[in-house]
């Protein structure tokens, strides 16, 4: 039988964890940009709504439960999982589909998003993508002010 495999001269392969699992960019494919764009739009989202759900939280009246967690700290977590959720499936959508379970295993904490994003930034600067945009929004967003920091 003859074979032919077509070379991708502009593909990065990343290794992602001990295991030997990789995650892969096709420099010459025209949606990668149109991937970056779209998550980092979605990832501006997610974090608004989070930071927007967690101040109307904070500002109401905070009750007792049966349970060890108060009403709003409850409330807290429970916006921070969703976050990490919506978060997996911005970045399974960009990096491929099951990259974050590669990464990141089952952990689910918000300053791992942003871990991930400084680890690629050199990457996306040898791809031509742009990861400055997304680093300083989040560092504006959660620089110590009187709220306390989210993704710490």
């Amino acid at each position: 039988m003859n074979k032919i495999r077509v070379q991708n001269k502009h593909q990065y392969i990343i290794e992602v964890n001990d295991d030997g699992d990789t995650i892969s960019f096709n420099v010459d494919d025209p949606t990668l940009p149109l991937k970056f764009d779209n998550a980092m739009m979605r990832l501006d989202a997610v974090q608004q709504n989070l930071k927007a759900e967690e101040q109307i939280i904070k500002k109401k009246e905070d009750k007792e439960t049966k349970g060890i967690l108060s009403q709003n700290t409850r409330k807290l977590l429970e916006a921070e999982v969703k976050a990490c959720k919506d978060l997996r499936g911005v970045f399974d959508e960009f990096l491929g589909e099951g990259a974050c379970k590669k990464i990141f295993g089952d952990a689910n904490y918000l300053g791992m998003f942003q871990d991930l994003m400084e680890q690629l930034e050199p990457y996306f600067a040898i791809m031509k993508l742009d990861a400055e945009h997304y680093k300083k929004a989040v560092e504006e967003k959660y620089k110590d002010d009187e709220d306390e920091d989210v993704l710490s």
